[in-house]
């Protein structure tokens, strides 16, 4: 529906509508049924909507999905480390930065990129040197980059290095 309580402003996909049918009446049902749980999920503090996408999302919103950044707070380059051991896949180590004005923003970057089960459990800090195997992955050029960001340099910044390792 639209704002104004005149009906939809786009018009419902035909070829849409007669694949449905195909399916029956009980189909119907259970799409009917599913939609009308996405509306009580569109609830407030219920699901933040913008983080929907291909991307799965299980269980709860965690408390950075649902928060907002206060544009009063200055962007700072924030740093996130998280460890991923997947017995026969390997053990990964991800690291990340970005310029955000505070660490949520950085937790909704990382769960575009690896996932939001990885990016609630990532360590954040405002200090680099303050996270596990930093010195790996940054250089000096690469912190003296980033320690610049907010300082005429470029208006966002998302780095994002991984390290993989499988001895199976």
């Amino acid at each position: 529906m639209s704002g104004n309580g005149q009906g939809p402003t786009w018009k419902p996909s035909l070829v849409a509508a007669r694949i449905a049918a195909a399916h029956g009446e009980e189909h119907l049902d259970k799409v009917q049924a599913t939609l009308d749980l996405a509306r009580e999920m569109l609830a407030p503090g219920k699901l933040n909507a913008s983080l929907v996408s291909h991307n799965r999302i299980s269980g709860p919103s965690y408390p950075w999905e649902m928060s907002k950044a206060s544009a009063d707070r200055p962007k700072r380059v924030w740093y996130a480390s998280v460890e991923d051991l997947v017995s026969g896949e390997g053990y990964t180590i991800h690291f990340a930065c970005g310029l955000h004005r505070d660490e949520d923003g950085l937790r909704r970057q990382l769960s575009a990129q690896i996932g939001r089960g990885l990016a609630n459990a990532a360590e954040i800090r405002l200090d680099a040197e303050a996270l596990p195997l930093a010195a790996t992955f940054l250089t000096e050029k690469l912190k003296a980059n980033f320690d610049a960001m907010g300082k005429g340099g470029p208006a966002s910044l998302n780095y994002l290095a991984s390290y993989h390792a499988n001895y199976s």
